[in-house]
């Protein structure tokens, strides 16, 4: 559990006066009553790419609640998430620290131990009454993200085929969970929403030429239900709401549907929207790098708890006030994805430049060739050798280059490779990455973790491969 002086919650902070240097004045929203400490609803809505809100600039009507929350929240534009991988990012969002700190780097292969703080275990120690509701099994209790919290409700199971909870079936979980909930308890409400992930079944009242914006839709609808809730039980406008994303989703581009093996934008830029109680610079848009990161230190700071936490992140609420910029900072994001390292890839945004790199790759070697190569050497390993087809297969669909190069200014949807064209941006990258890793780290907080046979086949149900330890 944590350690650190309690300290008395204040509502009020320095971050919810004045506005941001570079947006007009705007008058400033009622600070909520010193009588109550805001709650924190944290919504996480798993494979939400930003670009799919209408908020974010999407032409279709997916997100009319998202979109008026917004008007009471502070947008962030270029909000990154550090794995494509659900575990590991949410990980990333408790801890505040990237993946290669914790050390939970895929899903069902690791998990986090009793060594690191978590957001929830940091709130449960100043007095807040902890909830989470969880959407599906690669957040099972297992993997060590329920500490911290008195409840931890999902459809968890290591046997069976219900391996994932419709969006109305979760929120009708948190609203029980409020019914009994006094109206003097502060509270963390965490709300895990997986319905933008595949298999889509939103239901047919959501009439979307493509069934991901129709599964957005579904969700959106029941944060209304959320929302309305909170309002009724007069807790949301004191309270500091969170929308966020584990990672996103590839649609077709790059030959790619799905977000586990690339690190392109559709699966890396994700939606952050805060609103601080009383919607304080309600409508602020900032257009800096922010990081998944960045959540746990802006909470905690929101909030007047001083933490005494290692954490990667960094406290937005100045940002927020118009007190000091984002200044030049870099986004971290990796994924191990499987036990196959030629797979493993790590990325890095700085400014306009993103650097992709499948590290255990030479700059001349291709992947498909590598996993040729593995595959004639896994003679032992046949349940590997059985999953080397479909990887190639994956490998030919996008041809991807082991190092890549864009400029996301200009080229957002990266198209052109700039790797051999700009070599002293792509130097710098390169040598960033090899730093983070050459470098001596802190004791991780994960371990690897032995998945049953029964839990293997249900995160392969949800579109994860897991490759069984050797």
């Amino acid at each position: 559990m944590v350690s650190m002086r309690a300290v008395t919650l204040i509502a009020v902070l320095g971050i919810l006066l004045g506005c941001s240097s570079d947006e007009p004045a705007r008058p400033v929203a009622q600070s909520p009553p010193k009588s109550r400490s805001p709650d924190v609803v944290l919504i996480s809505i798993d494979t939400l790419r930003a670009d799919r809100l209408g908020v974010y600039g999407y032409g279709k009507n997916t997100s009319p609640v998202i979109d008026g929350f917004a008007q009471e929240a502070v947008l962030f534009e270029r909000h990154q998430a550090q794995s494509p991988l659900t575990l590991p990012s949410h990980t990333s969002i408790f801890t505040g620290r990237d993946p290669d700190r914790h050390g939970v780097r895929s899903n069902g292969t690791y998990r986090l131990t009793g060594a690191a703080d978590t957001m929830a275990e940091v709130l449960a120690s100043q007095g807040f009454t902890t909830g989470a509701f969880i959407s599906a099994n690669v957040l099972n209790p297992m993997f060590g993200l329920d500490q911290g919290f008195a409840t931890y409700a999902g459809d968890f199971t290591e046997r069976g085929s219900n391996v994932s909870t419709p969006a109305a079936a979760t929120t009708d979980r948190a609203l029980a969970w409020l019914d009994g909930r006094r109206s003097d308890e502060r509270l963390f409400l965490f709300v895990h929403y997986y319905d933008p992930h595949k298999p889509y079944r939103a239901p047919p009242r959501f009439a979307f030429a493509h069934p991901y914006d129709a599964e957005v839709a579904y969700v959106d609808e029941q944060i209304g239900r959320l929302f309305e809730r909170l309002r009724r039980d007069d807790r949301f406008n004191d309270a500091l709401v969170v929308i966020t994303s584990d990672h996103g989703q590839s649609l077709g581009e790059h030959g790619v549907n799905g977000h586990t093996l690339v690190m392109y934008q559709q699966t890396l830029h994700v939606p952050l929207l805060l609103r601080l109680p009383g919607g304080a610079h309600g409508g602020l848009r900032i257009s800096g790098i922010t990081r998944s990161t960045d959540l746990l230190p802006t909470i905690l700071h929101a909030l007047g708890v001083k933490q005494a936490l290692h954490v990667d992140g960094v406290d937005l609420g100045p940002a927020m006030s118009g007190a000091a910029a984002l200044g030049e900072r870099d986004a971290y994001a990796e994924t191990l994805f499987s036990e196959v390292r030629a797979l493993h890839q790590r990325s890095l945004v700085r400014g306009r430049w993103k650097l992709i790199s499948w590290y255990e790759l030479g700059p001349e070697q291709r992947l498909e060739a590598a996993l040729e190569q593995l595959g004639a050497a896994s003679a032992d390993r046949p349940e590997l050798q059985a999953r080397i087809p479909e990887l190639i297969k994956r490998a030919r669909s996008f041809g991807a280059d082991p190092r890549q190069l864009y400029d996301l200014a200009s080229d957002p949807g990266e198209k052109r490779n700039l790797y051999t064209d700009e070599p002293v941006v792509a130097a710098e990258l390169e040598a960033a990455l090899i730093g983070r890793k050459s470098v001596a780290r802190e004791a991780s907080t994960g371990e690897r973790h032995t998945l049953s046979k029964e839990m293997i086949n249900q995160l392969g149900a949800l579109g994860y491969l897991i490759t069984p330890n050797r």
